[in-house]
C-alpha cells in the first residue's frame, strides 16, 4: 500500500475498517491517502469543484472525502456552498458507525508527543472534535431527497462493486449512473 497507488477503500477492506488501515498507516510511520497527482490534477480538481459550486451542479461525496473534510474540520465551513449535495445512504452509516466505534478509540488517531503521550487527549478538544463530527453528520442528513440509496441487487458483479465497503464505492456507482461529478 505505501508502494503503490491504490485506493484508501483497498486498505481498508484488507485491514478490516478504516481505523485499522489508519492504524496501520500510523504504526508503520508510512504510507498515505493519496489525494492528488502533481499540479495538474490539483489545477483540475479545483476546476470541478468551482464549476459545481458556480453552476450549482449535482454531485456525490463518498465516505473517503466526507471524513477528510470532517476530520479537517473543513466540512462545516463549505457546506452551504453545496446546494446539490447528494450523500449515499452507505456513506452517512458509516461515519456514524465511525464516529460511534472511534469515541473510545479516538485518541490513537491524535499525534503524540517525543515523552509518549498524546499532546491532544485533552478532554475539552475531543470533546469539542466529537461535537463537530456529530453536527456534520446531522448536516448531511438535513435533506433527506439528497440522501441516495443503491441495493446489492443494482451492482454490478465484479469485485470493485461487490467487495470493497459501499461507503467508498456507492458514490461512484450512483455519480456514473446519474453522469455527475464525485467529490
Amino acid at each position: 500500500y505505501a508502494k503503490k497507488s491504490l485506493p484508501l477503500a483497498m486498505l481498508t477492506l484488507s485491514e478490516g475498517g478504516i481505523l485499522n488501515a489508519f492504524k496501520r498507516i500510523k504504526s508503520e510511520n508510512k504510507g498515505f491517502v493519496n489525494c492528488i497527482n502533481g499540479t495538474s490534477d490539483l489545477n483540475y480538481q479545483i476546476n470541478n469543484a468551482e464549476n459545481v459550486i458556480e453552476n450549482q451542479m449535482e454531485f456525490y461525496i463518498d465516505g473517503t472525502s466526507a471524513l477528510i473534510l470532517i476530520e479537517s474540520g473543513l466540512f462545516k465551513k463549505v457546506y452551504s456552498h453545496f446546494l446539490n449535495l447528494n450523500v449515499p445512504h452507505s456513506v452517512i452509516k458509516f461515519l456514524t458507525d465511525f464516529y460511534n466505534n472511534s469515541l473510545v478509540h479516538w485518541w490513537a488517531l491524535f499525534p503524540f508527543n517525543e515523552n509518549g503521550e498524546s499532546s491532544s487527549k485533552d478532554k475539552d478538544q475531543i470533546n469539542i472534535r466529537c461535537s463537530s463530527f456529530k453536527e456534520s453528520i446531522q448536516l448531511l442528513e438535513t435533506n433527506k431527497d439528497r440522501i441516495k440509496y443503491i441495493s446489492l441487487a443494482n451492482k454490478f458483479n465484479c469485485f470493485s462493486e461487490q467487495q470493497i465497503p459501499s461507503a467508498f464505492n456507492d458514490a461512484c456507482i450512483l455519480a456514473q449512473k446519474d453522469n455527475v461529478l464525485i467529490l
